[in-house]
């Protein structure tokens, strides 16, 4: 006869190799995957670090084009003289800050590596922003200008 009984015991196969972990297989197992969980951080957060590097350089190569553009509209006032102590050392910026200060263009003489800024200064055209509202401005930014175009002229006296 059939009976119900038997469909509710738990079938158990016996055929099967099982195999007892030794505490000290579970250790390594678990030491192991500790490492690769630690490598696998340390991967993502280079990688993380590495993408954030290159966004900042793509960004400030954009802020620094912008500040370029605004510079260039009028290389004698206030906002491009904020410029280019924001951009830095670039020659182009700072030949067209020197040569656009100039009151003649000969003025420029290669043998003395401060003869740019000393004609820039001698022109008068830089200092016609150190009176007003503006002279306090002025007086920190000239400085940083100059630091600038003495250190591209040591750079490159020739």
């Amino acid at each position: 006869m059939f009976s119900l009984e038997d469909e509710r015991r738990r079938k158990i196969n016996l055929g099967g190799v099982s195999v007892t972990a030794s505490q000290a297989s579970i250790l390594e197992r678990v030491h192991a995957q500790r490492v690769a969980r630690a490598e696998n951080k340390k991967r993502t957060d280079s990688a993380i670090r590495i993408q954030a590097w290159y966004r900042g350089m793509r960004e400030a190569r954009a802020v620094r084009r912008e500040l370029k553009k605004l510079f260039m509209y009028d290389a004698l006032s206030l906002t491009a003289l904020r410029c280019l102590v924001l951009i830095g050392k670039d020659d182009e910026v700072l030949s067209t800050w020197a040569s656009s200060g100039l009151a003649n263009g000969n003025c420029l003489s290669r043998r003395l590596i401060t003869a740019p800024l000393i004609c820039l200064c001698s022109s008068g055209k830089v200092f016609a922003l150190a009176s007003g509202h503006q002279k306090p401005h002025w007086r920190v930014l000239v400085p940083k200008a100059s630091l600038l175009l003495l250190q591209s002229t040591a750079v490159r006296p020739l």
